[in-house]
C-alpha cells in the first residue's frame, strides 16, 4: 500500500500528483526586481505626500480641478468607447465584411503600441495643431 492518502491520488493513473518546486533561484531574483520597479513609484508618492496638511491640499482649487477634469474625461471616454466600441465588436464577432482583417489590425493596434508613441499619436491627430 502507498504512503499518499487516496485524496491526493490522480484519477486517472493511480500515482501521486508530481511535486511542486520552488522558483528558481534567478526568476525569484527577476520577479523582486519587476516588483521593486512597479512598487517603487507608489513609496515614493507615500513617503513625499504631506500627510499632515492633506484635507487642504485636496480640498484645494487645484486638486478640485483636476478632479473634475477626470471625472469628465473618463466619463466621456466610458461613452464613446460603449458607443461604438459595442457595435464594433459585434461587426468583428458576428458580420462578415470586406476589409475585416484590416479593421481588427487597426482596432489591435493600441494594445499592442506603447503609451507614448500611443500619446504622441493622440496629440497629433486631437492637439491645437492636430488634424
Amino acid at each position: 500500500m502507498s504512503s499518499v492518502p487516496d485524496s491526493r491520488r490522480s484519477p486517472t493513473t493511480g500515482s501521486s500528483p508530481p511535486r511542486r518546486r520552488g522558483a528558481p533561484a534567478g526568476f525569484a531574483a527577476l520577479a523582486a526586481a519587476g516588483v521593486l520597479l512597479v512598487a517603487l513609484p507608489f513609496v515614493g508618492l507615500i513617503i513625499r505626500t504631506p500627510w499632515t496638511r492633506i484635507l487642504e491640499v485636496l480640498g484645494s482649487e487645484t486638486a478640485l480641478t483636476a478632479l473634475r477634469l477626470s471625472l469628465v474625461v473618463a466619463t466621456a471616454a466610458a461613452a464613446i468607447s460603449l458607443l461604438t466600441g459595442f457595435p464594433l465588436a459585434w461587426m468583428l464577432a458576428r458580420a462578415s465584411f470586406r476589409g475585416k482583417t484590416l479593421v481588427r489590425a487597426v482596432v489591435v493596434l493600441p494594445l499592442v503600441m506603447p503609451p507614448v508613441v500611443a500619446g504622441v499619436g493622440l496629440l497629433a491627430a486631437f492637439g491645437r495643431r492636430g488634424i
